[in-house]
């Protein structure tokens, strides 16, 4: 229990129900959880194709109190019906904790950044690989999302992506009428996405988009739209510095000296 080498617990679980969040010393609702569960499991010694860490959590009944969605216009009546997602890691992990102190121990800029790419790096050269998932049901939609990502020989990324939704064009009405700001901008989301949008009797305007990446390319739903460069990981530890500014652009270098 004492040994910081060895971390002695390897899973856990939390179930909570009925959670309120209070303010004016327990006067004011402001948020509220019908439940949530949660779930973590580690294996310290995972070697490639062994999960080394699976996570999860679903939370059902997300709510704003309804006196602050009134207040704030809040659309489909401050609530989320459900956030779930999972997430889970194969291959040699690395030693967590160990790691956030030495990023802690280091000044933000250029060594952290170093030091997070390596660890990627590593982790992806002794066979690292992942998926995650997500799903979000909020107003009358239910937006799903999945991924997955694996590294060859040479360190190089491929791997696969859905996304998936329903009812967008109720969902996108109750935003509008609520923000009729934002009107011009959904316009232009919903432009750039047509290709992969579709109507049905039962999901009103859906969304289906399945991506697969890697040194062939990038293709979105079997057609392929734009070449995949190779990951260079030297200049991505490295980075090179920005362009000096010339001077008169701003930057003060030909502010004269006093």
């Amino acid at each position: 229990l004492f040994d910081r080498s060895v971390w002695p617990i390897d899973g856990g679980e939390l179930l909570a129900s009925n959670i309120n969040f209070l303010a004016s010393s327990g006067s004011l609702l402001i948020l509220h959880v019908d439940d949530l569960a949660a779930a973590t499991t580690t294996n310290n010694t995972a070697g490639p194709g062994q999960t080394g860490l699976s996570t999860s959590a679903t939370i059902n009944g997300l709510a704003l109190s309804p006196i602050l969605s009134k207040i704030a216009s809040i659309p489909f009546n401050g609530r989320i019906n459900q956030l779930a997602f999972n997430l889970s890691l194969s291959g040699p992990l690395p030693d967590f904790s160990a790691l956030q102190e030495k990023l802690a121990a280091l000044p933000p800029g250029e060594a952290r950044h170093k030091l997070a790419v390596q660890t990627v790096h590593d982790w992806a050269a002794q066979g690292g690989s992942g998926n995650a998932g997500l799903v979000l049901a909020i107003g009358p939609s239910i937006l799903k999302a999945d991924g997955t990502v694996k590294f060859d020989a040479n360190v190089q990324p491929s791997g696969t992506g859905n996304v998936s939704a329903d009812h967008l064009d109720s969902f996108t009405a109750g935003l509008a009428a609520a923000y009729p700001q934002i009107q011009a901008s959904l316009n232009n989301i919903q432009a750039r996405l047509s290709p992969y949008l579709s109507t049905s009797p039962t999901g009103g305007q859906t969304l289906s988009i399945h991506a697969v990446y890697g040194t062939g390319g990038v293709t979105l739903n079997g057609q392929k739209v734009s070449d995949m460069q190779p990951r260079n990981w030297d200049l991505l530890e490295n980075p090179p510095a920005p362009p000096a500014q010339a001077p008169g652009d701003g930057s003060g270098a030909a502010t004269p000296g006093q």
